[in-house]
C-alpha cells in the first residue's frame, strides 16, 4: 500500500511541475468575420486605428466655415455633399437589393423546399407506421 501512495504522489508532483512550466495566453479577437468558405479573426495590439477614425470624424465636424476662404469653403461643402449623397445611395441600394432578394444566397429557396419535403416525408412515415397495403393497394392494419 505504501508503494502505491508514493507513486501517486510522485505523479501529482510531476503534473504540478508541468503545469507551472506552461504559460498559456489567449488573445481575444478584435473582430470575427464569417465568410462562406471560413472564418477570419482580426487581432489588434493597439486601438490606434479606432482613435484615428474618431479623430477624423471630429475634425470634419469641428471645422469653422466662417474662417474659410471661398475655394476652401466650396471644396468643404462639395465633400460634405458628396458624403451625404453617397450615404443616401448606399441606403437606397441596400433597400433595393433586399427588396429584390439578391442579398440571400442563390440556393436558399431550394434548400428550404428540400427541408420542407423531408419533414413532410418523415411526418407521413410516422403517420403510416403500422399500415400495410395488399395486392389491391388497400391499406390494411398490421396485427401486433
Amino acid at each position: 500500500m505504501d508503494i502505491e501512495l508514493e507513486k501517486q504522489e510522485s505523479a501529482k508532483d510531476r503534473i504540478s511541475e508541468c503545469n507551472s512550466d506552461v504559460n498559456l495566453s489567449i488573445k481575444k479577437p478584435k473582430r470575427v468575420l464569417h465568410f462562406s468558405d471560413g472564418i477570419l479573426e482580426e487581432f489588434s495590439d493597439t486601438e490606434d486605428e479606432v482613435d484615428q477614425n474618431k479623430n477624423k470624424v471630429l475634425d470634419v465636424l469641428s471645422v469653422d466655415e466662417s474662417q474659410m476662404d471661398w475655394p476652401t469653403w466650396m471644396i468643404h461643402k462639395a465633400a460634405r455633399t458628396k458624403d451625404t449623397v453617397v450615404s443616401g445611395c448606399e441606403y437606397v441600394g441596400e433597400a433595393l437589393a433586399s427588396f429584390l432578394g439578391i442579398t440571400t444566397s442563390k440556393f436558399d429557396l431550394e434548400y428550404e423546399e428540400y427541408k420542407r419535403r423531408e419533414e413532410e416525408k418523415a411526418r407521413e412515415d410516422r403517420e403510416s407506421q403500422g399500415w400495410q397495403t395488399n395486392e389491391n393497394n388497400v391499406p390494411v392494419v398490421q396485427k401486433y
